[in-house]
């Protein structure tokens, strides 16, 4: 991998990379999400972190879950999910994560560990920003729509 002109990670390989630079391009449509339309941008680190696929990844590599539990303040939660982060940065979510950190919150270190999270912490903190924030992380992701999400209630207002 190597970083592209757009500052993501791209492949080597000139096929795969000529693939990634067209397809990088491309409006994403999401017809299953995860993401709230009326909320699509994390306001905090501790929302990015408490997504399933990092506590589920942390617990599997020894975490216990009350280092993370729901009592626990959001910058605590985060430096302790960051004690594991080593033990997943061979997983594309751990990639994802960086590429979170670096393209949105300007995040420059090499990795996400104990030492580095207080930084990113405060860096990824837009509770104030609100729905610029939404829009103008709609618009980096170039989100055209999103069509379905987990709830089986969901009004689906877009």
């Amino acid at each position: 991998m190597m970083t592209s002109a757009r500052g993501t990670i791209a492949p080597f390989d000139p096929v795969a990379r000529e693939l990634f630079d067209e397809l990088a391009g491309w409006p994403i449509f999401d017809p299953h999400s995860h993401i709230d339309p009326h909320r699509p941008a994390a306001r905090n680190l501790d929302e990015i972190l408490g997504y399933h696929y990092y506590t589920e990844l942390a617990h599997a590599t020894g975490m216990p879950a009350d280092r993370v539990g729901p009592g626990l303040d959001p910058r605590t939660r985060s430096l302790h999910l960051a004690e594991y982060l080593e033990r997943i940065d061979n997983t594309v979510q751990y990639s994802w994560l960086m590429e979170i950190a670096r393209t949105f919150h300007v995040f420059t270190h090499d990795r996400i560990d104990p030492q580095t999270i207080g930084d990113l912490y405060d860096r990824a903190l837009r509770d104030r920003d609100g729905e610029e924030w939404d829009r103008q992380v709609w618009k980096a992701s170039r989100l055209e729509a999103i069509f379905l999400t987990n709830d089986f209630d969901d009004p689906l207002e877009g």
